[in-house]
């Protein structure tokens, strides 16, 4: 039975999610293959009106008759719904597990929503990670990349694109590493590439002195405030016709298992203090990372957490913040 269901839904508070992105949400529901795990993904301020997305995964040796699902799913709405046949066939032969896990992204908020995921994120396997690309030989990544985006024979896989991404990785930090790579199917010819820095004083020196992006200097001042606060970070970088965006998301972890949400309530406070997240938002979100499992109509229980949240610098100002709220049926 599909964990995504109005029971579900309901859970969320108001504040996080409009009539809109609900009602988008039950008919995705109605048509995706079952999901055990998701996660909704709330704009928060004042200026977000209540707009939220959604995300949801499989893991490609444990769930495959999940991805078998999603396949068919996608072939109905014309969409590369042959990608994850013809990967999983080529990943079989290779004899090496390139992929831990494939994620779906739909835009449930918008009035016109149209049941396509607007991005995959497919995230490399640990132990093909630590074994072959930690070792620094970016002709790998060439390989990995080249491998995992050939499938799709969109614009996204153009070389420079590849390039550019390659070239990210290469001035990642020390003990950073790749945790997806997302082909954006609802922004034309766009990649992005989500890496893990666990030394939050490095993230901003490798955006904006390795990379060239631009931020301001209150700006700045805030993201340090937040970065101070997270376990780790996870900097989101869009890659389009063989350029960097000058745009770009932090995403900020709160991991360890703080007593009465102390951190993620000073985290939240910072948030509303820079008019990127309301007291009522706090509030809800709070409740949500708080609250025991939830006992749903459907005989069973969803543990709830905070994921994480995303804070996104656009033309050099911090001007948004988004919390990822996951869900897990018990």
């Amino acid at each position: 039975m599909n964990t995504i269901s109005l029971s579900t839904i309901n859970l969320i508070d108001q504040s996080l999610a409009n009539d809109i992105s609900k009602n988008n949400m039950m008919e995705l529901a109605h048509m995706l293959p079952p999901t055990h795990n998701g996660i909704f993904e709330c704009n928060l301020g004042s200026h977000s009106m209540g707009e939220m997305d959604f995300a949801h995964g499989f893991h490609t040796r444990y769930d495959e008759e999940g991805l078998y699902a999603m396949g068919k799913y996608l072939q109905k709405l014309s969409i590369n719904g042959e990608y994850i046949e013809r990967l999983k066939s080529r990943l079989s032969n290779s004899g090496e597990q390139l992929i831990e896990s494939i994620w779906f992204e739909y835009d449930t908020s918008r009035p016109e929503f149209t049941f396509a995921p607007s991005v995959f994120f497919d995230m490399p396997t640990i132990n093909y990670l630590y074994k072959n690309l930690a070792n620094g030989d970016l002709r790998l990544w060439h390989r990995w990349l080249n491998e995992v985006l050939q499938p799709f024979n969109t614009p996204h896989t153009i070389p420079e694109n590849i390039e550019i991404v390659v070239g990210c990785i290469e001035a990642l930090p020390s003990y950073s590493f790749v945790s997806h790579i997302g082909v954006m199917l609802g922004r034309e010819g766009a990649l992005k590439l989500c890496a893990t820095i666990n030394n939050t004083n490095e993230v901003l020196k490798y955006l904006i002195e390795d990379l060239g992006m631009h931020c301001t200097v209150e700006s700045i001042t805030k993201i340090e405030r937040l970065l101070d606060i997270s376990d780790y970070a996870v900097v989101n970088i869009d890659i389009r016709d063989a350029t960097i965006v000058d745009n770009f998301g932090i995403e900020c972890y709160i991991s360890k298992d703080h007593p009465n949400n102390r951190l993620w309530f000073q985290y939240l406070t910072h948030l509303e203090s820079m008019d990127l997240c309301t007291g009522m938002q706090k509030a809800s979100l709070i409740d949500w990372n708080f609250s025991s499992p939830v006992a749903l109509d459907q005989d069973f229980e969803i543990h709830r957490k905070i994921n994480h949240t995303k804070i996104g610098v656009e033309k050099g100002l911090l001007q948004r913040a988004k919390a990822y709220l996951y869900f897990l049926k018990l």
